[in-house]
């Protein structure tokens, strides 16, 4: 993006006019051709023809924007190092709302599942180590053999529930 020092309106980076002012980012002749910016030119390098136009004076707003992600990047990433609970807080809110987003479901409720679906696997896997070592070892695997089916199970969910929100739709009067 090309920010106009002139009347301050950003604008594309390949345009050649600003959209404001209605001046030329570079030297143009009465031709149109573009001419160097800075330079003792009295005429057009393509065609000779003179006089040339004024510039707006410009700056590229990538330029600036570049050490701000930056900046940001490394506060995010320094306060997620001095709480990681809240980092990961955040994260697991972020998940859920985008999950929620992707399948029509509120957020909320979705977090909630997640919630109650992390705690009954947690909930298993302490078990399985109070249980003798054969059935605890049984029981691990098979957590283990679940996740790797765990987008199948994912796809099944995501269709159970677009499914009982057609339902719920069509259940619904219209009026």
């Amino acid at each position: 993006m090309k920010l106009c020092l002139r009347c301050g309106r950003l604008g594309e980076r390949q345009v050649v006019y600003c959209g404001h002012c209605r001046l030329p980012f570079t030297r143009r002749c009465p031709q149109g051709h573009p001419n160097p910016r800075g330079g003792d030119a009295d005429g057009c390098v393509v065609c000779g023809e003179n006089p040339l136009s004024d510039t707006v004076p410009y700056l590229l707003i990538g330029w600036v924007t570049l050490p701000l992600w930056f900046g940001m990047g490394f506060a995010v990433w320094r306060w997620s190092c001095q709480h990681p609970w809240c980092a990961l807080q955040q994260l697991w809110h972020a998940s859920a709302w985008g999950i929620g987003m992707l399948v029509g479901v509120a957020p909320t409720r979705v977090e909630g599942f997640l919630n109650e679906s992390l705690f009954l696997l947690l909930l298993i896997w302490g078990v399985s180590y109070l249980l003798p070592d054969a059935k605890g070892r049984a029981v691990r695997q098979a957590l283990q053999s679940g996740a790797h089916h765990a987008k199948a199970g994912f796809r099944l969910m995501g269709r159970a529930v677009v499914k009982g929100i057609t339902a719920r739709r069509a259940a619904k009067p219209k009026g």
